[in-house]
């Protein structure tokens, strides 16, 4: 089956399926579910790894990287231990509590231009991945007659599954009594 969406809206399925689709007792369902998320999953890793750099330019964006976290710690507050406050960030990761924003500014200004090149190659290698995942695609997705779905399934769970559903859904079983 021809599905055609952007690497983002696959990326976003990708992620529902593997959510919403926890707990469906069918084996025809995981089977389908686990060979879509592995063609959609192919596409997001080729579209990322072109984001990355090798030999020489992997050097110098791993010292401008490691130059701009050091400067990140020589401008946050400082603890009671004398180590740099961190702040929670709602995607669970962290981020350093600036002392000085401004001054921190000013360095950060001073280490961009002195990694100018790299900065400038990452920066441009960001937005050709961005649009690259902007673009539409053509997935060819396995298939799942909705007759295979158990009937007890919750529409969250069904929702991800609709780019790859054929058919008619089972009948409710006869009621006991």
């Amino acid at each position: 089956m021809k599905v055609t969406m952007t690497r983002n809206e696959a990326e976003l399925q990708a992620l529902k399926l593997r959510r919403f689709t926890v707990g469906i007792k069918s084996a025809k369902v995981a089977y389908a579910v686990n060979r879509n998320l592995n063609v959609i999953d192919k596409e997001i890793k080729l579209t990322r790894k072109s984001l990355e750099f090798e030999g020489d330019q992997k050097a110098k964006l791993e010292a401008y990287d490691k130059a701009r976290i050091e400067l990140c710690k020589t401008h946050a507050k400082k603890g009671e231990n004398k180590e740099p406050v961190m702040k929670p960030l709602k995607n669970g990761g962290e981020e350093f509590v600036l002392a000085d924003a401004e001054a921190f500014e000013r360095d950060f200004e001073k280490l961009k231009e002195k990694h100018a090149e790299i900065v400038k190659d990452y920066e441009e290698r960001v937005n050709q991945v961005r649009e690259m995942m902007a673009e539409e695609v053509e997935f060819d997705l396995f298939e799942l007659n909705a007759s295979n779905i158990p009937w007890d399934t919750a529409p969250e769970q069904l929702e991800p599954m609709m780019n790859f559903l054929v058919g008619e859904p089972p009948e409710a079983p006869a009621k006991k009594g």
